[in-house]
């Protein structure tokens, strides 16, 4: 057994264990003690699982992805080997690259028609997702911050990083206990001199929907074309995500909301917030789609009109803001609010975009304590039957399928 073998058996062995920091640790020295990815001579598929020489894992496939062996991955595809992420990894990577003639062509091997068709459609609108903006409009970036002095400094670095010029910060620390306020007014200082940034301290925690609602209706927004949000524990944003959101939103005309691909920190990437749709929703039950994580082997990098977005970094339309109201504070602290305040956008009509080309990383914090803490699990399973029997069932279900037939009309145009 070579070096790489032990490499990937000690990988699966902490996986089984739920030791992922180790499991993640011989996985990417397996990788890195590959030189090359083995290949049989020639074209034509690869032989059975049972030669070693040929067999790869989708774990591997999706290692070689992970760490940037993209010229590994594409001569696999090239080569016909017959595995079914390849046309997924070859798709994403072409995207990544800027070909999307080629991503359009390598998704061709994707046996799902509407996996298929998405990729297809994104590259005929890649012109369009990429056309340079004539001028910058406003934009107002709203941060609200609680209990966060580990990881906001960060966060407020990687959104001050922006290549965007034309917007406004405005950040409140929602009763933090810990010294958030402390490194907030340090870290806004990354933002460019030229940026108006308005900061507020809040004695108590008043919720994440009321902290919003309170930064949205105390400063006068009516200057602003877009309302941007970003959490205060993302991790890593990249530089053009403000100008690739409002190109997206600028494509599509009912467009109301644009969110992109939210992955954990760390490799192989893991993502927590792909393609969000509602699939059942009555009195008594809700059913979101890709509702939990998974590993990024380019499973949503296509853009697509969709029901929900995750709401740590994303842009609203101000004027669809103005209309649809304020985000309800019921859902407090956080779960479910921007399912309700996405959902009353889709009744009233409007677009939902998701540009799974955009990708950027958050810890999630809220989420992953709600998953470990009784108290606040309980406060989520409250919000969903608050969100159930806040809406018709009957008029949700309308709307929806009047969206979905609309959603495959413009897919299949």
């Amino acid at each position: 057994m070579g070096k790489r073998d032990s490499y990937l058996n000690l990988a699966e062995y902490y996986r089984k264990q739920g030791k992922l920091d180790k499991y993640e640790h011989y996985l990417q020295l397996a990788t890195l003690d590959s030189e090359a990815v083995p290949l049989k001579q020639g074209r034509g598929k690869a032989e059975s699982q049972s030669d070693a020489s040929l067999s790869l894992s989708d774990q591997e496939l999706i290692s070689f992805y992970a760490h940037g062996k993209y010229d590994a991955v594409l001569k696999l595809f090239e080569q016909n080997f017959d595995l079914e992420l390849l046309p997924y990894l070859a798709s994403a990577i072409h995207f990544s690259q800027g070909n999307p003639a080629q991503a359009s062509q390598a998704a061709e091997g994707i046996k799902d028609q509407e996996q298929r068709r998405l990729r297809q459609k994104t590259a005929e609108m890649w012109e369009s997702l990429h056309i340079p903006l004539a001028h910058e409009p406003r934009v107002h970036l709203i941060i609200l911050c609680h209990n966060r002095e580990k990881h906001v400094e960060r966060a407020l670095r990687q959104l001050a990083s922006t290549n965007y010029g034309n917007y406004a910060v405005y950040l409140a620390d929602n009763g933090s206990a810990d010294k958030t306020w402390e490194v907030a007014q340090r870290a806004v200082n990354y933002f460019p001199a030229h940026v108006p940034i308005a900061m507020e301290r809040f004695p108590t925690n008043i919720g994440r929907p009321a902290g919003h609602n309170w930064l949205l209706t105390k400063y006068d927004h009516s200057g602003a074309d877009y309302i941007a949000i970003g959490d205060d524990d993302l991790v890593e944003v990249p530089s053009d995500w403000l100008n690739r959101m409002i190109q997206t939103a600028k494509v599509f005309p009912k467009c109301a909301v644009v969110g992109g691909k939210a992955l954990n920190p760390g490799k192989p990437d893991v993502i927590h917030g792909g393609v969000r749709n509602i699939l059942e929703f009555t009195s008594d039950k809700l059913e979101m789609s890709n509702n939990d994580d998974v590993i990024d082997f380019g499973q949503f990098d296509y853009v697509d009109k969709v029901d929900h977005v995750i709401g740590c970094l994303h842009i609203y339309d101000r004027k669809v803001l103005d209309e649809v109201g304020l985000f309800d504070i019921r859902f407090s602290p956080c779960q479910f609010v921007d399912i309700d305040h996405h959902l009353r956008i889709r009744m009233a009509g409007h677009d939902i975009i998701f540009n799974g080309l955009i990708a950027f990383k958050h810890l999630r914090g809220m989420g992953k304590k709600s998953q470990k803490n009784d108290s606040l699990a309980g406060n989520a399973f409250g919000n969903i039957h608050k969100l159930l029997h806040k809406h018709d069932a009957n008029m949700v279900n309308d709307a929806l399928q009047s969206n979905a037939k609309k959603r495959l009309a413009w897919l299949l145009d």
